[in-house]
């Protein structure tokens, strides 16, 4: 699971990979599933789902979907009960464990500390953006 941090706010996903391992299923199973219910998806209003690439164990570039939560959900009800079961579980895991890891904003001395480490990661971004904007000119 990828999670981003900013501060409090952390967007959570998980990859048609890690679907796959958690259900049991292929992931080739899973990719079909999410790919047949993302024009349903989409007909409501919503976006494309991610697709990203990853590499596999023959250093081959394949195609992987990267899932929010609400996502994830939706495409689990193609699911049996059991795999929809194990991916609500996880998904509750996940959530605990961000809750355990979220600064206390009303100490101060967290909050210094949150701020600081999310001024940090802005400034790397900053700098890795600038220098990838050189080598583009």
């Amino acid at each position: 699971m990828e999670t981003t941090n900013d501060l409090a706010i952390q967007k959570q996903t998980i990859t048609s990979r890690e679907i796959a391992e958690i259900t049991g299923k292929q992931h080739k199973h899973v990719m079909r599933d999410i790919r047949a219910m993302e024009p349903a998806w989409e007909k409501i209003g919503q976006s494309k789902f991610g697709l990203i690439d990853y590499t596999d164990q023959r250093n081959r570039k394949k195609p992987q979907y990267e899932l929010t939560k609400t996502e994830c959900l939706y495409v689990s009800t193609k699911f049996n009960d059991e795999a929809r079961a194990m991916l609500v579980l996880r998904w509750e895991k996940l959530e605990k464990e961000r809750l355990l890891n979220t600064p206390n904003f009303a100490n101060p001395a967290e909050a210094a500390r949150a701020w600081g480490k999310r001024e940090r990661m802005n400034q790397l971004g900053n700098v890795k953006e600038k220098s990838d904007k050189r080598w583009m000119k």
